[in-house]
């Protein structure tokens, strides 16, 4: 953190700018319709800042381990992780924290404390409490799907780029999971968790979820979790 101090700056700049331009691409997809899917403007912005939320807790914790992996699994030092008293998934998930992300926290945080009180939404204090837990169980749904992603790296070391394929589909659930009903077959199996990672805590948060989006969620967290861990320790065994 203070050691390379003008690298900490531009990443936490960086970080900010991203969660502006995910804002700002709500706003041009907006910017000549009054909704979208369904959604309201408003309503649209407002999952934005959500998704600024869970990537800023995302990249926070988890997105630089997983690059870090990658180069492990590219320069043949996974070895060095192995060999260590401690769960290998766990040193590889939590090795390092990437404070710059909190910039993108804080604007998520800002947007939607900005609009809620702008449009006077009558929220509770348990609307906020399950807000926050959603939250968290849309950062391991993230958590899982790229932990399984990666994984493919044991087999391929080549596939690093499978990396950029998981920002691009990240970023899907800034979106509202109406736009991804059509979607099927093997694309269908990644989007699928991933539209609810935003819009359920979304909905929450608002006092529009019932009990089948939440239900949904906690089920996918589950499974996934249950998948990723079976699929890395299966992975281990090559």
């Amino acid at each position: 953190l203070f050691t390379y101090r003008a690298n900490f700056v531009n990443s936490t700049i960086s970080s900010f700018v991203w969660g502006v331009f995910g804002i700002a691409t709500i706003l041009l997809i907006t910017s000549k319709t009054s909704s979208v899917f369904g959604w309201k403007r408003e309503e649209l912005i407002l999952l934005a800042a959500v998704h600024s939320l869970i990537i800023g807790l995302f990249h926070l914790f988890f997105a630089r381990n997983f690059e870090r992996f990658a180069r492990l699994i590219a320069w043949g030092k996974f070895d060095s992780v192995l060999l260590k008293p401690l769960d290998s998934q766990f040193s590889i998930s939590l090795w390092e924290v990437n404070y710059a992300a909190i910039a993108r926290i804080i604007l998520g945080s800002g947007i939607l404390i900005y609009l809620i009180n702008s449009l006077s939404y009558t929220i509770s204090f348990f609307n906020i409490i399950f807000f926050m837990s959603l939250l968290m169980v849309g950062v391991l749904i993230l958590y899982s799907l790229w932990l399984i992603a990666v994984t493919f790296l044991i087999w391929v070391p080549q596939l690093s780029n499978i990396l950029d394929i998981m920002y691009t589909v990240s970023g899907f659930i800034r979106y509202p999971p109406e736009m991804f009903k059509k979607v099927s077959g093997l694309l269908f199996l990644v989007v699928f968790p991933i539209v609810f990672v935003a819009a359920s805590p979304f909905k929450e948060l608002i006092g529009k979820a019932n009990y089948w989006d939440i239900l949904i969620l906690l089920l996918i967290c589950g499974l996934l979790l249950i998948l990723s861990r079976f699929f890395w320790r299966f992975g281990l065994r090559y």
